[in-house]
């Protein structure tokens, strides 16, 4: 019984003691949570993670009579471009030009067999001779005629026969002239002469001991000192493009080089379908430049009535709710702020939108880097528009 006693009072003392302890373990538990949430920085105290200054691109606004630059395509080609051939047909006996050769003046380009033109020449020549034996003769014989016919020896009818014959032969001298002119310039036509400088050989069409028709080309002549672009222009561009519009010329195969020109001829006429070619006269030569070289020429055009205008690019503005809007930058050369200002659009042209109100001359309009733009955000300058758009 005493050992039955024991074990209950044994038990009770265990269960009092893991009572406390886990009493204990909640407390602890507690104090270590608290302890924890004590020691946590609050979120004033978590330094704010900073985001990168971003780059934008502007462009200075300003009052402008100039229409918007106009970019085309084309190629170039020689100020002249001279098709040749013989006006008389025959056998090319001489061919000595190589495409790329330059010219000099006098210089043989092609000949043709001649002797079939020589003996041409020869028998006007007889013709002429014997026309002339004619001539003569029937003078003596007028003269004789008439001198009999003074004296009463000769009727009037003697007398007109014999002028009648006179008068022939003297046609039949001017006849027989003109034939052997006529051979004579059929014969030089068998030789083509270089007659200028400044010339150079672009294409060959013909060979040695080829049979040519007149008018047929045998070679094309790339003559004059300056050089053409022609462009094809749009229908609905043609009304912009002036004689004389300033043009700034870019050959792709010259990367980074500009050459400038201006407008010399407005095609009347489409040609191609709905396109109208534009030549382009440049100022300048360069040693690398050839005919057919392909260019973009931006053409610099003018507002006909002349009243000035504020021309922003179109990715320069935004819509929201219906209103337009653009974003300037306010700062210095480096780091600026934006801000965010209503504008009123007008006429949309290929350089972009007309403003009618709510740009200023001199404020300087973000046209790149707006995707993540914002009123009030810090932005940093990069650079001004690119140089290829600009007026010379």
């Amino acid at each position: 019984m005493d050992m039955y006693r024991l074990l209950i009072k044994a038990k009770n003392t265990i269960y009092l003691i893991v009572s406390r302890v886990r009493k204990t373990a909640k407390v602890a538990f507690g104090l270590c949570l608290l302890f924890a949430l004590i020691s946590v920085p609050s979120c004033e105290k978590i330094p704010k993670q900073s985001h990168p200054i971003r780059p934008v691109i502007t462009e200075t606004v300003k009052y402008t009579t100039s229409g918007p630059p106009l970019v085309f395509s084309g190629f170039s080609k020689s100020e002249k471009m001279i098709n040749l051939s013989f006006r008389v047909k025959g056998l090319i006996e001489k061919l000595p030009i190589k495409v790329g050769e330059k010219l000099e003046k006098g210089q043989l380009i092609a000949k043709l067999d001649d002797h079939d033109y020589i003996l041409e020449l020869q028998r006007s020549n007889a013709a002429l001779e014997e026309a002339l034996a004619d001539a003569r003769k029937s003078s003596a014989q007028y003269k004789r005629i008439k001198a009999l016919y003074e004296s009463e020896s000769a009727s009037r009818d003697e007398l007109d026969t014999a002028r009648a014959a006179h008068e022939a032969a003297k046609a039949a001298v001017e006849k027989a002239e003109s034939m052997v002119e006529l051979a004579e310039q059929q014969l030089s036509y068998t030789t083509l002469i270089a007659e200028g400088t400044n010339c150079e050989v672009s294409s060959k069409k013909s060979e040695i001991n080829e049979n040519v028709d007149a008018g047929q080309v045998i070679a094309t002549l790339a003559c004059g000192r300056k050089l053409e672009v022609e462009i094809a222009v749009p229908e609905n561009f043609i009304a912009q493009i002036n004689e004389n519009d300033h043009v700034d010329v870019h050959f792709n195969a010259l990367s980074g080089m500009t050459f400038h020109g201006y407008v010399s001829e407005v095609g009347v006429q489409a040609s191609g379908g709905t396109t109208f070619p534009v030549t382009v006269v440049l100022h300048d030569r360069h040693d690398e430049l050839r005919s057919g070289m392909a260019v973009k020429a931006v053409v610099y055009t003018e507002n006909k009535d002349k009243k000035p205008i504020i021309l922003v690019p179109i990715e320069a503005v935004g819509k929201e709710n219906g209103h337009n809007f653009v974003y300037v930058y306010e700062g210095d050369e480096e780091l600026g702020t934006v801000k965010r200002k209503q504008v009123t659009i007008g006429q949309l042209r290929p350089g972009g939108f007309t403003i009618s109100s709510g740009l200023e001359p001199g404020e300087k309009v973000i046209v790149a880097g707006l995707r993540f733009l914002q009123d009030g955000k810090k932005v940093r300058l990069l650079s001004a528009k690119p140089s290829f758009m600009k007026r010379k």
